[in-house]
């Protein structure tokens, strides 16, 4: 462990790593500029291994009490919350602190109304 780091931020750094030949096929299944895919299904699996991924780090962050206290409504609006940020930017750039502080704007919301 390098010190400095938290031990969960150093288990995010190990990304879901792609073999050689998995990355050439991603990269000819990744969409063209219209949206396309030559192979819709591997480019799916891909997307849904990257999701899977981020889900795994985002309950490690939020631990089970957080994740069991959600209302369904809660649970939904951060599932949302989360997949846009995703889309922005890939997991190990995203620290525990960013991913508490979207659960606490999401859940304060029930309080306030």
């Amino acid at each position: 462990m390098r010190l400095g780091i938290p031990p969960k931020a150093l288990k995010r750094r190990f990304n879901l790593m792609l073999s050689s030949k998995q990355l050439d096929d991603l990269i000819r299944a990744w969409p063209d500029e219209n949206g396309v895919s030559s192979d819709p299904e591997t480019y799916a699996a891909c997307i849904r291994a990257q999701r899977e991924h981020a889900g795994k780090f985002i309950g490690m962050a939020l631990g089970k009490k957080r994740l069991e206290s959600l209302t369904e409504e809660q649970a939904k609006q951060l599932y949302d919350v989360y997949q846009k940020l995703l889309e922005e930017r890939i997991i190990s750039e995203i620290g525990d602190d960013e991913i508490i502080a979207h659960y606490e704007i999401v859940t304060q919301q029930k309080k306030l109304h």
